[in-house]
């Protein structure tokens, strides 16, 4: 019994480490989700006719400083070490939650929590960063309205791909608090029993 309740005891630390790392990932995404919904705003803006090529090419300096930030936060954004967010952790992050061996005393955080949000990639981010440098290119006129436009598409797909992520992330968090509770409860009863053996001893 002993070892059961060591054993429970770390796990429910490693369930705790697993809140602070999806916490972690989704403070960032937030940071990123406050960029992009600025980027879609200037992007909305540039998408305006009246705009002459030297308001949309300060609009497009703007949202290079903010998509190279999305690139600067999601290559830096890490756990005790380990990246969360540049596609580094696509096979998942294992957390050892039971206090034995099988796929039930384990919880995985996933590439669909933690998404590859680097423009490096071949994402979404990838798409609105190279979007970006499209709309800085052409002057005005249709040709930049199309491009605007464009980059407002690229921009919905990535903010989906943010709010998909967020979600998951809380999900997750659910379970390790829910995953917590029962160990804690599971800890105190079995503490009870063997309090009760060693009287009887």
């Amino acid at each position: 019994m002993t070892a059961q309740v060591k054993g429970m005891t770390q796990a429910a630390r490693n369930a705790n480490d697993g809140i602070s790392l999806t916490q972690t990932a989704e403070g960032n995404l937030n940071e990123i989700n406050n960029n992009l919904q600025r980027i879609r705003e200037l992007a909305t803006q540039a998408a305006n006719d009246p705009n002459g090529k030297t308001d949309r090419d300060s609009i497009v300096k703007e949202m290079t400083q903010r998509i190279n930030e999305v690139n600067r936060v999601a290559q830096s954004a890490s756990f005790n070490g380990t990246k969360l967010l540049d596609g580094s952790a696509s096979a998942g992050i294992i957390i050892q939650v039971g206090a034995n061996t099988g796929a039930t005393e384990t919880i995985t955080i996933d590439s669909t929590a933690l998404i590859n949000a680097t423009t490096g990639g071949t994402g979404s981010m990838s798409d609105v960063a190279a979007k970006i440098t499209s709309l800085g290119a052409v002057a005005t006129g249709s040709s930049a309205n199309s491009a605007a436009q464009a980059l407002i598409t690229s921009l919905d797909t990535a903010l989906s791909a943010v709010d998909a992520a967020r979600s998951n992330l809380g999900a997750i968090q659910n379970r390790f608090e829910s995953t917590i509770t029962n160990l804690n409860n599971s800890i105190n009863n079995l503490s009870s029993a063997r309090s009760r053996i060693e009287d009887a001893d």
